[in-house]
């Protein structure tokens, strides 16, 4: 029995081990399928001849610079040639043993199609064709094509930096200085892009390149009206060279979600002279002191957002000046949002009713929740909606009613 139960905590830990290396393969696939599809996107989205020649250009300079390619590319013509004089040796009477008849076997026959039109017939010619023709041209030419595969991915990210200058107008700049896979950058990439109405722009990140190598999300900004998440690198924060690259002078929109508030203030300055018409929207971990500077010594325009709120950031970035109502409603001054509870024993009675009772109070209502089940909520909803007791009210008002709203009184009205 204890053998038994050994051998089944091997095999489930075996098990485990496998799924593991199975889902990180399964993730190098995924991103590597979704880096060589930006590169076809970005070729395709970028029709001017200039931006194709600047990406022919790249691809061009890795093969050069390649050794490895280099190499594979002898390789395969070293045993062509050979292969063609093995074939005349034992086939010099048949079709194969032609240049052309040749150059038609050697491709059918190591990208494994294999028509079968043409073949050796010598006994001894076929062994050794399947051999060296056969079983070594094709580890040699897959692992062309691998090299190929790895280049590709390699463009992708030069791509996705802004090391290889793809022109961009109207775009969406999002600078910061996070980790790699942040879940603050994640959040605000994911909320842009969750609004299916929002107007078809690029997005590009530029990111702090000490701290991210690569593209942190590969496979967020693709499918229907969504577009792509380029990046750029930036090494040095005061070198300008990175805003050319990016061409933050011709952003629709600028975001600033840095740590720092002094470097954000730089930025700021920069940024609002290479491009004024950009509506500049910045995180500040000191709202105080800094929100009035920027005012001061750059303009009153650009929209200042607490560090700590990332939908803040997100609405601001999509809706300019957005950051103003969701202050007022946050804020203990002027008309503010409250909550009040429906007592339990309310029984029911129609969205309506309640809300033409709170405008007789001064109130605008806003929606409604339920507090067994916080999912269950509505923004403005019908005034046919049934509200029952246990729901839970949200209101704009300059103080709070929770002592001049009279429940007996609203279910007794007709």
């Amino acid at each position: 029995m204890g053998v038994n139960k050994l051998n089944w905590i091997e095999a489930k830990n075996r098990r485990k081990l496998f799924e593991k290396k199975l889902k990180t393969f399964r993730d190098f696939l995924q991103d590597t399928i979704a880096r060589i599809r930006f590169i076809a996107i970005e070729t395709k989205k970028q029709i001017s001849y200039k931006n194709f020649c600047a990406i022919m250009r790249e691809v061009r300079k890795e093969f050069q610079e390649s050794a490895t390619a280099k190499t594979a590319i002898a390789c395969i013509l070293t045993h062509y040639l050979f292969s063609w004089l093995i074939v005349r040796l034992f086939e010099s009477g048949n079709e194969i043993a032609t240049m052309l008849g040749f150059f038609w076997y050697y491709g059918a026959t190591i990208t494994t199609i294999g028509y079968g039109d043409i073949t050796p017939t010598d006994p001894l010619g076929r062994a050794v064709i399947l051999l060296f023709v056969g079983l070594v041209g094709i580890g040699i030419v897959w692992t062309f094509i691998g090299i190929i595969i790895a280049k590709i991915a390699k463009i992708g990210v030069k791509i996705w930096r802004c090391e290889v200058r793809v022109k961009r107008n109207d775009h969406l700049l999002i600078i910061s200085d996070q980790e790699e896979k942040s879940d603050r950058t994640l959040a605000i990439l994911r909320g842009i892009f969750a609004d299916e109405e929002r107007k078809d722009r690029d997005v590009v990140l530029c990111f702090d390149g000490n701290k991210i190598k690569h593209n942190p999300f590969p496979r967020i900004g693709h499918g229907k009206n969504k577009k792509t998440v380029a990046g750029s690198s930036i090494n040095d924060f005061s070198d300008e060279k990175w805003m050319k690259n990016a061409y933050a002078g011709k952003a629709w929109r600028i975001g600033i979600d840095l740590t720092n508030d002094e470097l954000s203030f730089s930025l700021c300055v920069k940024l609002h002279k290479i491009n004024p018409r950009a509506h500049i929207v910045v995180t500040l971990q000191s709202m105080d002191r800094y929100e009035k500077k920027i005012a001061k010594y750059v303009s009153e325009d650009i929209e200042c957002v607490p560090a700590g709120m990332a939908d803040w950031f997100v609405s601001a970035l999509q809706d300019r000046w957005s950051t103003d109502t969701l202050r007022d409603l946050s804020s203990r001054t002027g008309e503010t949002m409250y909550c009040i509870s429906i007592p339990d024993n309310f029984g029911t009675c129609t969205y309506e009713r309640i809300e033409k009772y709170f405008e007789n109070l001064g109130a605008q209502l806003i929606g409604l929740s339920d507090k067994t089940d916080r999912k269950e909520r509505c923004i403005n909803p019908a005034g046919d909606v049934v509200v029952h007791g246990g729901m839970v009210i949200s209101y704009l008002h300059k103080r709070r009613l929770d002592d001049e709203v009279f429940w007996d009184e609203i279910k007794s009205k007709n």
